[in-house]
Formats: C-alpha cells, sequence, structure tokens
C-alpha cells in the first residue's frame, strides 16, 4: 500500500473545490458589476430641493433604492439595479428647534428655506419620473418642473 490513491483522491477533491470557488467569486464579482451607482442633483424650478429623499422604483413599483437628499440638493444612491427606473422624490417637513440659551444645540435649516414641491412627485406612477439606468456610474440631474 503506497497511498498513491488516497492523494490522487485528495488532490482531485482540492481542485473540486477550488472550481467552485472559482465560480462563485465570480458570479459574486459579475453581479456586482451589474448594479449602478446614481448620483445628481434634483431641483425645482431651478431651486436645490434638499432634506428629503430621492427613492428609484422598478417598473412593476418595487422600491430599488434611495438616497438622502443633501441641503444643496445632491445624492447618491448605490446598489440599483441597471434598467428602466421610475423616480420618486420626497421632501421630509422640518421643524425649526430654537437653540439653548448657550447658543448651542443642531443648526435646523428654518421650514422657510426649504422648497416645497407638488405631491405627484412623492409617487412614483404620478411623478413622470422615468429613466434608463446603465450599469458603473451614472449622472442623473432631476429638475421638477
Amino acid at each position: 500500500m503506497t497511498g498513491t490513491p488516497f492523494c490522487s483522491h485528495l488532490v482531485r477533491y482540492a481542485t473540486g473545490l477550488l472550481a467552485v470557488f472559482g465560480v462563485l467569486v465570480a458570479l459574486g464579482c459579475a453581479s456586482q458589476a451589474k448594479k449602478a451607482i446614481i448620483s445628481g442633483k434634483v431641483t425645482y424650478k431651478g431651486e436645490a430641493v434638499g432634506w428629503g429623499d430621492v427613492r428609484f422604483f422598478s417598473s412593476d413599483g418595487a422600491l430599488w433604492s434611495s438616497a438622502r437628499l443633501n441641503s444643496d440638493g445632491t445624492f447618491t444612491a448605490t446598489d440599483v439595479p441597471p434598467g428602466e427606473v421610475q423616480v420618486a422624490v420626497k421632501v421630509l417637513p422640518l421643524i425649526a428647534r430654537p437653540k439653548k440659551e448657550d447658543n448651542s444645540g443642531d443648526d435646523i435649516v428654518p421650514v422657510s428655506k426649504t422648497v416645497s414641491i407638488p405631491s405627484k412627485y412623492q409617487d412614483p406612477k404620478t411623478s413622470g419620473l422615468r429613466y434608463t439606468i446603465v450599469p458603473g456610474t451614472n449622472q442623473l440631474d432631476i429638475d421638477l418642473p
């Protein structure tokens, strides 16, 4: 008994494991490559729409991704599946809080500085905002009329 059959069996087993691992890695990388990143800015009549969310939905209405709108209207959404998307924009209500006596506290944007948008843009079915997203990086500036 020289042990050769055992060694050849072990080599075949290791080779099979490496092949399966390689396929899994390739599939994982391929699925990541198919995702999209969307960066842009939302404006309404030329004014930045900040303090809200921009949401990306599939054509059948399933929520795919959302991103927080910064105060200057910019956003970045990650892991968005490429293809046709419907978009909804929601402005979050802000409540102005007075500062403490020592002038400390959070700086909250006064409500008067937020941009109100028509309610139709909050629903992907009524917003009329439809775009085609491609894998990789996308620039999407949304100017609400």
